[in-house]
């Protein structure tokens, strides 16, 4: 039997795989490249890599670039050094942009034959988190938040320091609109009469509203057509009241008041 071990690391079409010798096709960049660059398995060595001049082919996604990969094993390490390649965000409540939605993160590591990981560490601006496991669920907080993470294989080496960075704002608060001031002339009258009612309505929330500018007296609703309220903005609306015949006490009220 060979002492020299099979490849690691597959890609999604294999063209050769035998001990110390492995070519196939993966969904990345060639080494070198600033983006999804192509890392070869610990002990293992790119050879040549050549990049096909379409996307989504050798059974790869399809908006993936592929590389096909010629690797050959150059020997066995004492103690490797894991390599974490990247993390990767796994799932998002909310849009992953506001304080308070939460993302799921996990590193993704090269490891070389027969290696395991024992423990990794997570940084949130240079406080260590809780997860000494692969993953980490991240609460956005305001501001710009950075992330950090390395892997401890189990002789003790400690891998690269990746990072990830997010940026959480404060969702703004929801339009607020109320009536400010009412009027009613004349405050009383002598059936029938009409009577002329002036309300201001104020938005004092942190987005604009829209609303259908609205009295109602006793139980008569009188609406005008909608208006929009920018922030901080008001308006005045004039309504008059149908003739009143019956004698009595009307109670006139703002909507929304």
């Amino acid at each position: 039997m060979s002492d020299i071990p099979y490849s690691p690391l597959k890609g999604t079409e294999t063209v050769l795989d035998e001990p110390g010798h492995y070519i196939g096709w993966f969904a990345n960049f060639c080494p070198g490249s600033p983006y999804y660059a192509f890392v070869a398995p610990l002990d293992w060595e790119v050879t040549s890599c050549i990049m096909d001049s379409n996307v989504g082919t050798h059974g790869g996604c399809p908006n993936c670039a592929m590389a096909k990969i010629d690797m050959e094993y150059s020997g066995y390490v004492v103690c490797p050094t894991p390599i974490i390649t990247f993390v990767h965000v796994e799932s998002i409540t909310g849009d992953g942009t506001k304080v308070g939605d939460v993302m799921n993160l996990t590193a993704q590591v090269l490891i070389g034959l027969g290696e395991t990981i024992s423990r990794y560490e997570w940084k949130i601006n240079g406080v260590i988190a809780g997860s000494v496991e692969s993953s980490m669920a991240y609460f956005i907080e305001a501001g710009s938040t950075l992330i950090e993470v390395k892997a401890q294989n189990d002789c003790g080496n400690w891998s690269n320091v990746k990072t990830v960075e997010f940026y959480g704002t404060i969702p703004p608060l929801p339009a607020n609109i109320t009536a400010t001031f009412m009027s009613a002339t004349p405050s009383t009258c002598v059936s029938p009469c009409g009577v002329s009612v002036s309300v201001t309505w104020t938005n004092t929330g942190g987005t604009s509203g829209t609303f259908p500018p609205t009295i109602k007296v006793n139980t008569v609703e009188i609406t005008l057509p909608d208006v929009t309220l920018a922030i901080g903005a008001s308006i005045t609306r004039l309504f008059t009241v149908p003739p009143i015949t019956v004698p009595g006490t009307y109670t006139i009220c703002p909507v929304p008041n």
